[in-house]
């Protein structure tokens, strides 16, 4: 079976429509979608997503590469990669592990920001997880809007779009599809208990397709 957070959901969703026969079940946590993007407020987008097309490309095809080969990525803490999803979870150790492997600049060669119309357009032709088990893990929790009241309409909308819209359609991608709702949903209990819930429905019939 498969799990995935966030936008690792695509690669889940992508691996199942190329290879169906090795799927038995899924986990989605967090999960997004390529339509998720419109409703993003402007605060919750990289520092990339005002630059012209034109621009993005330069910034792709030839400033990145240089910077690579450079190692000024390496030297400003490859900017922009954030903390890796549930690393406050781990041991220490395996925090700076972790840490040190998304910002390996070799990870980031031609990364996911650079090709992420490709990407999404993949994801739009997965099509579903048939009947196959099928969990969709998300936070209960509403996003917030930044201090200001600048954002508090978009953030709303953002919120209706997330769970009344977006979590019920990606678990309807599975004719036993569940949606499953924690206050913490990157917590590894949480995680856990949705992969074992899929591994029991698996083993106690693999389903048809």
């Amino acid at each position: 079976m498969l799990a995935g957070p966030t936008l690792a959901t695509f690669h889940v969703r992508v691996y199942n429509h190329l290879y169906p026969d090795e799927v038995a079940g899924a986990v989605l946590i967090h999960a997004s979608d390529p339509e998720a993007f419109a409703y993003e407020p402007e605060y919750m987008k990289g520092g990339m997503a005002s630059f012209p097309p034109s621009l993005k490309r330069f910034m792709c095809m030839v400033m990145k590469p240089v910077m690579l080969d450079l190692g000024m990525l390496r030297l400003m803490g490859n900017p922009g990669s954030g903390r890796p999803e549930g690393i406050d979870y781990l041991q220490p150790e395996q925090q700076r592990e972790l840490s040190f492997l998304s910002k390996n600049p070799e990870a980031v060669r031609g990364g996911e920001g650079c090709e992420l119309n490709e990407g999404l357009d993949e994801v739009r032709a997965s099509g579903d997880f048939g009947d196959r088990p099928l969990i969709v893990l998300t936070t209960s929790k509403p996003f917030r809007a930044p201090p200001g009241g600048q954002y508090e309409h978009v953030t709303a909308q953002l919120n209706e779009y997330w769970f009344h819209h977006l979590q019920p359609r990606l678990a309807a991608l599975s004719t036993r599809g569940e949606l499953v709702l924690e206050d913490d949903a990157e917590q590894p209990d949480a995680i856990v208990r949705a992969v074992d819930k899929v591994v029991g429905e698996v083993r106690q019939g693999q389903p048809s397709r």
